[in-house]
């Protein structure tokens, strides 16, 4: 995880490139594989991954948890998203 202050200017910034980007496009690529329009996005794995990495960086962002959350990385809860 890169250093506290790193972190805080991407999740706060309202540029292109922080969080703000990164939680819209997550959200729109973890929705773009679906195997059925019938499905609502909810139900799918790759939304609920994004789901549970999206609530972490919002904890880390917002209480500064030191890139864990419930004991869990915030890098690995990214990877397992991404997997």
């Amino acid at each position: 995880m890169p250093n506290a202050g790193a972190f805080k200017s991407w999740y706060e910034s309202g540029d292109v490139g922080g969080w703000g980007d990164m939680k819209a496009s997550g959200y729109l690529l973890s929705n773009a594989f679906r195997r059925s329009s019938s499905t609502p996005p909810e139900k799918l794995t790759s939304v609920k991954k994004w789901r549970v990495f999206e609530g972490m960086v919002e904890t880390v962002g917002k209480k500064g948890a030191k890139g864990k959350v419930g004991g869990r990385d915030l890098e690995d809860a990214m990877r397992e998203w991404m997997d």
